[in-house]
């Protein structure tokens, strides 16, 4: 394969495992950090090209924002969950999922939930690709779907308060533009009262009071990568989807809800027939 040059926007630990995982897979890999200051975002940009690199892999919205406005080569990010909001995809800009397939999350959600029957979502702007997906997966799972969009945090917790009643599940997109610290306090207080499950794709929320954690897998995200890359090699960008989803998950359940269905197994193992 061609050399790459792989822009990280942080030496964050979610940035720099996917470079890694990538490494493994690829020979010829230059990797540029966004926050080392001997280089400006234009500098590092113009070296990529003196290296003659045949692609930049950006890591993180910073350096997926960066690499739209300088790579003059084709480009894949990852790491972005809200690429509309940018602009990121274009004529030699392709994408990867932020987020792992919502019908996996979905069939280990009904593992521990089996009598669940409605699920919904609150999004921001610009995720028609994303609700599209979500429908989908109810859909096969035999699953209500319900969603509303919202514009800032009081929104999502005011829509959340009438949705509730109407659904078992709710889902949680990591979208930022519509969260807060605060309102998150008051959203899974709300669905601890009103008995609705919360799943994330956040491990650190499970403290907050969700049921269970879907997280990506930086070897997922790394082969989803070279697949592109290589068919970029053959085709060129064309050839290409404007965003490709990635396969695989890793799902945590929350220590509450473990115990909670470790007991309940208990006491029917125990039960007289």
């Amino acid at each position: 394969m061609f050399k790459i040059a792989v822009v990280l926007s942080s030496r964050a630990p979610a940035y720099t495992g996917v470079a890694d995982a990538l490494a493994d897979l690829i020979d010829d890999v230059e990797v540029y950090d966004l926050t080392d200051r001997s280089l400006s975002p234009r500098d590092a940009f113009a070296a990529m090209h003196d290296s003659a690199a045949g692609a930049v892999v950006a890591i993180g919205l910073r350096a997926a924002v960066y690499a739209r406005d300088y790579a003059a080569i084709p480009v894949v990010f990852s790491q972005v969950f809200n690429d509309t909001d940018h602009g990121l995809l274009g004529e030699r800009v392709r994408g990867v999922s932020a987020i792992p397939p919502l019908s996996a999350q979905l069939a280990a959600w009904l593992e521990i939930a089996p009598d669940m029957q409605a699920v919904g979502a609150i999004i921001g702007s610009g995720h028609e690709r994303l609700i599209a997906e979500a429908i989908a997966a109810a859909t096969e799972h035999g699953l209500d779907f319900k969603y509303q969009t919202a514009a800032s945090d009081r929104e999502t917790l005011y829509l959340f308060t009438r949705m509730a009643p109407a659904i078992d599940g709710f889902w949680l997109f990591p979208d930022n533009r519509i969260l807060s610290v605060a309102v998150l306090r008051e959203l899974f207080e709300h669905a601890t009262r009103r008995g609705v499950q919360i799943a994330v794709f956040n491990d650190a929320l499970l403290e907050l009071g969700a049921s269970l954690s879907s997280t990506t897998l930086e070897e997922d995200i790394a082969a989803t990568l070279v697949s592109i890359l290589e068919a970029i090699q053959r085709n060129g960008v064309d050839d290409v989807q404007a965003f490709t989803p990635l396969h695989g998950i890793r799902i945590q359940v929350s220590t509450k809800l473990q115990n909670r269905l470790q007991s309940t197994a208990g006491a029917s193992a125990g039960a007289s027939p």
